[in-house]
């Protein structure tokens, strides 16, 4: 062996006894990674049964938040047009009774005929028809105190067409729920599409076969005769690479 091959063979074991420093450094940290990554195992998975639950009742919420939406606007307008059609007929029903009141002084014109009719009884002597006449204004002015006043019935009536009028205006309130329920919704499918792109890029094995292979480190060897001086300067330029962990 001369002395070429010795000076070869040296440098090659300076060279394999940097990488075995180098290992020895590296290896508990590796331990350690592999460690920590075995304790939190078991909670990703279960973050990842978590999630897939998610990510079938989520769509579901949504759906049923859109179904109710849907119902509550489809109630709302009927609600809405019967209203409206009721308000109608109580206008109708408010004009036609105010037309056909007998006029507010219903009461002093009731009691000025009444005093006629028995004015005229009076002075006729009790004539037959006059009797009669009275007999049958006493009947008219009894059913007319028994069906009670038609101002009374307008007012009734205006009360209702007014409740009418705040239940549509409470009905009102419905266009901004929904607004809310639509903002809601954005929101749960926003977070159901986060959580399909974890899914689909955390936990899928097909992500996790993909990754890319643990790059090698070439090592390439001098082929040239060289010094005791040399290697050692050779040997420190690897362990100072090594210390900056650029190798």
């Amino acid at each position: 062996m001369n002395q070429q091959e010795l000076d070869g063979i040296l440098q090659k074991a300076a060279e394999l006894k940097v990488f075995c420093e180098y290992g020895e450094r590296t290896v508990p940290v590796l331990d350690e990674i592999a460690s920590f990554v075995r304790e939190i195992s078991p909670a990703i998975e279960d973050l990842r049964a978590v999630v897939e639950v998610s990510m079938v009742n989520i769509p579901k919420a949504a759906d049923q938040l859109g179904r109710v939406t849907q119902a509550t606007e489809q109630a709302s307008t009927d609600i809405l047009n019967t209203l409206d059609r009721m308000v109608a007929t109580l206008d109708e029903v408010i004009t036609s009774v105010a037309s056909g009141m007998i006029s507010s002084d219903l009461g002093a014109a009731t009691k000025k005929m009444a005093a006629i009719v028995k004015s005229l009884v009076d002075k006729s002597g009790w004539d037959e028809d006059i009797v009669k006449l009275a007999e049958a204004w006493d009947i008219h002015l009894q059913s007319m105190r028994m069906s009670g006043p038609t101002s009374n019935l307008e007012r009734l009536l205006k009360d209702l067409q007014s409740d009418c009028t705040e239940i549509m205006m409470a009905l009102q309130v419905q266009d901004i729920t929904q607004q809310h329920i639509g903002a809601v919704m954005g929101t749960i499918q926003a977070v159901a599409e986060g959580l399909q792109q974890l899914t689909t890029g955390f936990f899928s094995t097909s992500s996790a076969e993909a990754l890319p292979p643990t790059p090698s480190m070439p090592v390439q060897f001098e082929q040239e005769n060289v010094g005791e001086a040399e290697r050692k300067k050779m040997v420190e330029a690897l362990l100072s690479k090594a210390r900056a962990g650029q190798i």
